[in-house]
């Protein structure tokens, strides 16, 4: 045995020595079978087998009456049903964003006050090349167009 064993058997003998000595006890005692017991094993188990297996009571069959009657009338129900569900009137709206939507007034006066708020590149998202050229800009001429970015100080490039 090795030192660590040792040391191991050691401290269980001295905390528990019933614990300690109870394989020496198990090696000593050798459990009695009954006389005859293993002779009539095979009996007992067949037997208990046997009427375990075998049916306690009879069991009813119910057969359910399907008349052909009966089953039209389910079919016609089922699609009346499914019909009345899927084609009557809805209470919610389709859009149920649509009646959240503020009156033009009130996006209109946002839109004064929040002005400034906004960018070229904000409005360049919302808008593509066929609103641009719908939009109704007066004639101006490009002199004065080239005079207004000079004088605001405004770089041509950074806009394109």
């Amino acid at each position: 045995m090795t030192k660590y064993k040792s040391d191991i058997i050691k401290e269980l003998e001295q905390i528990s020595p019933l614990l300690a000595d109870l394989k020496k006890r198990q090696a000593d005692q050798h459990p009695e079978v009954p006389a005859g017991y293993f002779s009539g094993l095979e009996q007992d188990i067949l037997q208990r087998v046997a009427s375990a297996s075998g049916p306690k009571h009879s069991t009813r069959i119910l057969h359910l009456v399907r008349s052909r009657w009966v089953q039209i009338a389910a079919a016609v129900i089922l699609v009346t049903g499914a019909a009345w569900w899927s084609l009557r009137p809805s209470n919610t709206p389709v859009n149920p964003l649509a009646a959240e939507v503020p009156p033009p007034d009130i996006i209109l006066h946002y839109l004064e006050q929040e002005i400034g708020a906004l960018d070229e590149e904000d409005f360049a998202q919302v808008l593509d090349n066929d609103d641009v050229q719908e939009l109704n800009t007066p004639d101006i001429p490009v002199d004065d167009i080239r005079n207004y970015l000079e004088n605001e100080a405004i770089n041509i490039e950074d806009i394109l």
